[in-house]
């Protein structure tokens, strides 16, 4: 998911289990990441019982004369084309002024600027990798009762996306809004190792059932199309395709050390994914992708497949690009060729980038802001937002799914799957969490593009996660990872 690279940092603005499925290349680009929508922003909050705010709730109303007279201050983690979008549709359903100010959503941005600016704002949009970092240093509001109880009416059951994504502590304090998930990109012509196996040896239609690719059958697949393929190894990239490796591999404790913090990256599961990766990578035509890149090219054809998700924003080249290829989402490959009842693999992983909403602490009208983010993450009115930001993801699933802008079921359909799993690993959300992870990117990129020993460079990295967490506090940081 590439970011706009005109966006501009601080600018104030106050103007008025499906996969195995088949995308048409040209019905893709007609609105690929509409059917995003297909994701409910409510199955995060179907079990959002545990913890009630006791603030005073705000009324369903649109605010009175007076109150919209006081304009909203929105920090918003994205751009400006789209911080218009936003301001429009709001426009439409509200007389209360949106001032809105733009910062760099991407990981590696300062996040010192990102704190002061939510210090004087009311409502947040930010990458779920800084939850730690504002929750600690500015303070999330628990959400007032209605608006739970509306998104608790709206949604589905996804406990585990609750727990990872919704929380901070024990306080229900924020919303997620984007959930791209990485995906196997299988193209017409890509080898037939790729295609999974049902444990009876016929060919599987579902990736949800069966036994599923292993990363070295994606490895000898790379190897039978000489290198036409790729995974995301661009700069901010690169951590995420190593913890997609991992996610599916892992079977113990999960980066961490639970108990101590101590970084599980120097072990032995963790070296031998890495060089794993290093070794397949060298085997890449292009080795410098993001993941919106690596899916236009396998459904444009150059490659035959690969590692990626489609891009947050579409160009003109996209809209008129003639060519089409069938494409196939699946699973991400495994680490291990079986996984038993007992001993389950995660599935998935939440992505840094993914966006959530939530109020500051700084907020001088929560009411009005609650109002706001019960519009905001699906209500009436809010459907030209959904369709045309497409970081997001709306409640509002069979809406938009009838849109036809994808083949059914499409990439929306793939990421209710994948959010389904029972097994979901969380990013790294912990107190300055971004700077663990440029640590951690630095050093994959190292390794698959320089050449560098996986374990060197994984054992240093762990250096650096201790010296992070030492400088912040062990025992707070703990915390932190225990209970975001």
């Amino acid at each position: 998911m590439s970011h706009p690279s005109s966006m501009e940092s601080g600018r104030v603005s106050s103007r008025g289990q499906q996969p195995a499925m088949r995308l048409d290349r040209r019905s893709v680009l007609r609105g690929t990441l509409r059917s995003v929508a297909a994701v409910s922003v409510g199955a995060f909050t179907s079990m959002v019982g545990g913890c009630r705010p006791s603030q005073t709730d705000a009324t369903s109303r649109v605010p009175s004369a007076s109150k919209a007279s006081v304009p909203l201050r929105v920090l918003w983690g994205g751009s400006e084309e789209d911080a218009d979008t936003l301001r429009r549709s709001w426009g439409s359903v509200s007389e209360q002024m949106l001032v809105i100010e733009i910062r760099d959503p991407r990981i590696g941005s300062v996040m010192d600027e990102w704190i002061d600016a939510a210090k004087k704002t009311d409502v947040v949009v930010f990458p779920v990798s800084m939850t730690g970092t504002l929750a600690e240093s500015i303070g999330l509001l628990p959400l007032a009762e209605k608006t739970l109880a509306e998104l608790k009416a709206h949604g589905r059951s996804i406990p585990v996306f609750h727990r990872s994504l919704m929380q901070w502590g024990e306080t229900t304090c924020m919303i997620p809004i984007g959930g791209h998930q990485l995906a196997l990109l299988v193209g017409e012509d890509a080898p037939d190792r790729l295609q999974p196996v049902e444990a009876s040896g016929s060919e599987s239609t579902d990736a949800g059932s069966g036994r599923s690719v292993t990363w070295s059958a994606y490895h000898d697949a790379v190897k039978d199309v000489d290198g036409r393929a790729s995974e995301p190894l661009a700069a901010g990239w690169a951590a995420e395709s190593y913890f997609a490796r991992l996610v599916t591999s892992i079977r113990s404790s999960w980066l961490f050390d639970r108990a101590t913090l101590e970084p599980l990256l120097a072990t032995p599961p963790y070296i031998e994914a890495l060089a794993q990766m290093a070794e397949t990578a060298t085997l890449y035509r292009s080795r410098q992708q993001t993941p919106g890149e690596v899916w236009r090219d396998v459904t444009r054809g150059r490659f035959l497949f690969g590692i990626g998700c489609p891009p947050v924003v579409f160009t003109e080249e996209d809209t008129l690009d003639p060519s089409s290829t069938a494409t196939r989402l699946r699973r991400l490959p495994i680490g291990v060729p079986e996984v038993t009842s007992t001993e389950p693999v995660r599935r998935s992983v939440s992505l840094s980038h993914s966006l959530a909403v939530a109020i500051s602490s700084a907020c001088r009208q929560t009411a009005a802001a609650n109002q706001f983010l019960r519009w905001f993450t699906g209500g009436e009115g809010s459907e030209g937002l959904y369709r045309q930001v497409n970081a997001m993801v709306s409640r509002s699933a069979p809406a938009f799914e009838s849109s036809g802008s994808l083949t059914s079921p499409g990439y929306g359909e793939f990421l209710r799957s994948q959010w389904s799993l029972p097994n979901v690993a969380s990013a790294l959300r912990i107190i300055d969490a971004p700077r663990y992870q440029s640590a951690l990117d630095d050093a994959v990129r190292a390794c698959v593009l320089q050449g560098r020993d996986a374990e060197t460079v994984l054992a240093e990295t762990a250096d650096t996660w201790q010296s992070l967490t030492d400088a912040i506090g062990r025992p707070k940081q703990i915390r932190a990872w225990q209970g975001g």
